[in-house]
C-alpha cells in the first residue's frame, strides 16, 4: 500500500517539530553557557587590571 506524500509529511510533522525544539534549546542553553563564560573571563580581566584603567 502506497502511502499518500501528504499523510507522509503529517507523520513527520511531529517528529520535526520536536527536533526544531530539541535544537533550539541546545542553541538557547549554548549561548547562556558561553555568555557566562565570558562574563567570568571579564571578569577575571577587571580583577587584574590596575583599578584606574578599570574606571576609565
Amino acid at each position: 500500500m502506497m502511502l499518500q506524500p501528504q499523510s507522509d509529511f503529517y507523520l513527520l510533522l511531529p517528529a520535526f517539530m520536536l527536533l526544531g525544539v530539541v535544537a533550539a534549546n541546545l542553541v538557547v542553553w549554548l549561548l547562556l553557557d558561553l555568555s557566562k563564560k565570558s562574563e567570568e573571563e571579564t571578569a577575571k580581566w577587571s580583577s587584574q587590571l590596575p583599578k584606574s584603567q578599570v574606571s576609565g
